[in-house]
């Protein structure tokens, strides 16, 4: 660290030292986080720090917690490099960025947080509350008859009638479509299958009705029309 930026770097804080010296003060590198942030001023990308800068004024709550929010805030504030001496430019960051529920909380204090972290402990404090009032107006989820898709509450319905009894005596038992037996089915019954008859005896009747043929005038002498059935086999 002798020559260029690191160098300069170096020179630069042994000078202050040997200042402080010749002032009578004692020798003092000053704690960690000051070095580090005068190492972040040296070296660090001017660019990185100006979007950090933006991002920092950007910042929203939305739906998130306000523990969450603040762990995200204070990272910001690091980056940003407004750790120290920037406690008015931070509050009015967090009015704009915290909900507004929590703002006007803060604002009916009568001693206003003027700093920083009581900002913070105020914010946080009120946070929960406004929670509890929300979770209070909604209700326990969990006492709804029919909760929402996607809850894990109850399952079970209320019944809004109650299931029909069916008396079991009444039901038809099964049987035999040929004869009625209720020994076998259609398929066992020794009964002949007289289905082919009845059905050239419909025919029959058709032809009848078509051609006029009745026993008045039955030429052929066919009594009924069974008769006929069989002369046209």
């Amino acid at each position: 660290m002798k020559e260029g930026l690191p160098g300069q770097f170096a020179e630069n804080v042994i000078q202050r030292q040997i200042d402080r010296d010749m002032k009578g003060f004692p020798v003092s590198y000053g704690d960690i986080r000051t070095f580090m942030r005068n190492l972040a001023e040296t070296f660090g990308d001017v660019n990185k720090k100006a979007t950090a800068q933006e991002m920092l004024a950007r910042s929203y709550q939305g739906n998130m917690t306000g523990e969450a929010f603040f762990q995200m805030f204070d990272q910001r504030v690091m980056r940003a490099g407004y750790e120290d001496d920037h406690d008015d430019y931070l509050i009015q960051v967090l009015r704009k960025a915290l909900n507004r529920d929590v703002v006007n909380m803060i604002f009916t204090m009568e001693d206003l947080p003027d700093t920083y972290e009581r900002y913070k402990k105020a914010a946080l404090k009120f946070d929960k509350r406004v929670e509890e009032m929300k979770r209070l107006k909604q209700g326990n989820w969990r006492d709804r008859p029919n909760p929402l898709p996607g809850n894990k509450g109850p399952n079970e319905r209320p019944r809004k009638y109650e299931p029909m009894e069916v008396d079991n005596s009444e039901i038809k038992k099964k049987t035999c479509f040929r004869c009625g037996s209720e020994d076998h089915f259609i398929r066992n019954c020794p009964k002949p299958d007289d289905r082919k008859k009845k059905a050239n005896i419909r025919e029959v009747t058709t032809q009848v009705d078509d051609t006029g043929i009745t026993k008045e005038n039955n030429e052929n002498g066919w009594g009924n029309t069974e008769d006929f059935a069989s002369a046209q086999q």
